[in-house]
């Protein structure tokens, strides 16, 4: 299990972050979205989702993550996916993307993601 709380300026541009994990394992990974000034970001009426990509450019998707916005007024974000069983032992990609009114889409967390085989 990854928990991992990290600063990035997500309203600004995307933030590299990359992970490596098992199968099988539970994915967990806590972070905080900050505003032009560096901030916490107001996510009131935002929302967000994240997806596993097996490279750039894929039009299918291995896996949706969980998306939560913990915290409105504080900027405070998880993505989660719980017992990683049915995805293959890869090199992936992911991005996570906050979302809301007039088409809005900011990329917030992006990087490989790592899956490795159980022993």
């Amino acid at each position: 299990m990854l928990v991992e709380k990290s600063v990035n300026n997500g309203v600004i541009s995307g933030y590299n972050k990359n992970f490596s994990i098992i199968q099988g394992d539970n994915f967990y990974y806590n972070f905080n979205v900050l505003n032009n000034n560096g901030e916490p970001a107001n996510l009131s009426g935002f929302s967000g989702f994240a997806v596993l990509k097996s490279s750039y450019g894929a039009t299918g998707i291995i896996a949706n993550f969980n998306f939560l916005i913990i915290g409105d007024t504080t900027g405070y974000c998880q993505i989660n996916l719980p017992h990683i069983t049915g995805i293959p032992v890869t090199k992936a990609l992911y991005e996570v993307e906050i979302t809301g009114d007039n088409a809005y889409h900011k990329k917030c967390l992006y990087g490989n993601f790592y899956i490795q085989p159980e022993l």
